[in-house]
């Protein structure tokens, strides 16, 4: 039974150290969109594409994101948040 508690335990604690899509977003690709996009990190908007932006980040987690009037998709790979080619301009 102890071994059931320290088990949960730990998982419970891994699960809590996965960060969601946005928060990994913000802390490592947001100021590569600033630099690709050439837009301020103020006019930047995340747009969720195949999951939440809640959900946990892993490799292949997409991100849109539009700003200065573009869009641009971010991908999560094993490099950090890579630009995929489908960049355009966003529609008002």
């Amino acid at each position: 039974m102890r071994l059931y508690i320290v088990g949960a335990s730990v998982m419970l604690l891994a699960a809590g150290c996965a960060s969601s899509i946005r928060e990994n977003f913000q802390k490592t690709g947001l100021s590569r969109a600033m630099l690709d996009m050439e837009c301020s990190k103020e006019s930047l908007t995340l747009v969720p594409r195949t999951q939440a932006l809640e959900d946990s980040a892993r490799a292949g987690s997409l991100v849109g994101v539009e700003g200065c009037g573009q869009r641009v998709v971010y991908e999560l790979t094993d490099a950090g948040w890579v630009e995929k080619p489908t960049r355009s301009s966003a529609r008002h």
